[in-house]
Order: structure tokens, then sequence, then C-alpha cells
């Protein structure tokens, strides 16, 4: 799988964060890690996070670890994480991402 996770091909890309959302259920903190290291390796396809069916994947994702998932959060690695996903989005201009990083924030209130 590691070799699969180093390919920056975009299609190749959503289809792996595809395959980690159907095990979320099972491994949750292994397939959120796995997620955040193919959207912040180097060499990650710049052109995936650009295109809106990427956003709406990671999008429901963290909402899915927000409603349902909270527990995750209380690990450091994992909030990084979740925080480094969303990173990727804002910085690609994705407001729909801005909107969730303060959903993070009212999870701690």
């Amino acid at each position: 799988m590691a070799l699969l996770e180093n390919a920056s091909v975009p299609s190749a890309t959503h289809h792996l964060i595809q395959m980690y959302e159907h095990i979320f259920t099972s491994m949750p903190q292994q397939a959120l890690l796995a997620v955040r290291d193919l959207l912040t390796a180097p060499g990650a396809p710049a052109a995936y996070v650009s295109d809106s069916l990427a956003l709406d994947l990671c999008v429901r994702l963290v909402e899915r670890i927000l409603a349902d998932h909270q527990q995750l959060l209380r690990t450091p690695e994992c909030l990084t994480a979740v925080r480094q996903i969303c990173d990727v989005f804002v910085a690609a201009g994705w407001p729909r991402a801005h909107q969730l990083v303060f959903g993070i924030e009212r999870a701690f209130r």
C-alpha cells in the first residue's frame, strides 16, 4: 500500500481516500492517518485538492469524525491529522474547509 500512497496521480489519490473512507468504521485512527499522509506527503498531487470531489470526500470524512468519532480528537496525533487535512484545503482556497476548521474548534467547547 505504501507504494500506491506515493503515486502522485490525482485519480489514484482519490480512489485510495475512498478506500480509507470505507474502512474508517473498523479502523478510524489508521484510516485518518493514512488520508493525512496521502494529502501531505512530498509529491502529493496538488491538482487533487483543487477538485471539488476531493473536497467533498475529505469534508465528509472530517464531518464524520466530528459527529461520530470525537474521541479521536483527544489523541494529539489524530487532532493534528484532522487539522492538516483541513489545512490542505484551506491553502487551496476552499471556503468549506474554513468552515470545517471552525467545527473542530466547536467540538472542544
